[in-house]
C-alpha cells in the first residue's frame, strides 16, 4: 500500500514538473519596439508615440530626454523556430533556445529589403517573464547624437473580450 501512494506522489511530482516547464520553456508572447533616443522634439507629421512611462524608466541610465516607439510588433516564440519581426529599418528574430535563454538576433534592413546581420545576444528567459527588458542598439547613422535600440519584455495580455 506504501509503495502504491509512494507511486502516486511520484507521479503527482512528475505532472507537476512538466507543467512548471511547459509554462516556463513553451510559448512566450514577446514584444520587440524600435525606439529612437533623442534630445531632440518629435519631427512635425510623424506619428511616433512616446515610450511608456514605466519602460522610458528603465532608460534612465541612457543620456537622451526623449524615447519615441517608431515601430512595434508583437510574437509567439517557441524553441521550435525562429520568429521575425520588422521593424522599419531593422529586424530582430527571436528565438527560445530551450535551454531557458531567448536567442535575439538584431538585423539591419536595406533600401533593398535585403537583411544584415549585426549581432546575437541571448538572455535568461526567466529574467524577461520576471518583468526584465532586454535593450539592443546603436548609433543613429541618420542624425548625430542619437540612438535607436529595439527594445523586448514580455508583451502585455490582449483586453478581455
Amino acid at each position: 500500500m506504501k509503495f502504491l501512494s509512494a507511486r502516486k506522489a511520484v507521479v503527482g511530482l512528475l505532472l507537476v514538473g512538466f507543467s512548471f516547464a511547459s509554462a516556463w520553456g513553451g510559448e512566450c508572447k514577446l514584444r520587440a519596439q524600435l525606439v529612437w533616443g533623442t534630445d531632440g522634439e518629435k519631427p512635425d507629421g510623424k506619428d511616433l508615440p512616446e515610450l511608456e512611462a514605466k519602460l522610458k524608466g528603465k532608460l534612465s541610465h541612457f543620456r537622451w530626454k526623449n524615447y519615441w516607439v517608431v515601430k512595434s510588433e508583437d510574437t509567439d516564440v517557441s524553441g521550435v523556430e525562429a520568429k521575425k519581426a520588422t521593424l522599419g529599418k531593422c529586424a530582430v528574430e527571436l528565438r527560445d533556445t530551450g535551454k531557458g535563454q531567448l536567442e535575439v538576433k538584431l538585423f539591419n534592413v536595406d533600401k533593398d529589403g535585403k537583411l544584415k546581420h549585426l549581432r546575437t545576444v541571448t538572455e535568461p528567459m526567466e529574467k524577461l517573464q520576471k518583468g526584465g527588458t532586454l535593450i539592443v542598439g546603436g548609433d543613429s547613422k541618420d542624425t548625430w547624437n542619437d540612438a535607436w535600440m529595439v527594445v523586448i519584455t514580455v508583451a502585455p495580455p490582449a483586453p478581455a473580450r
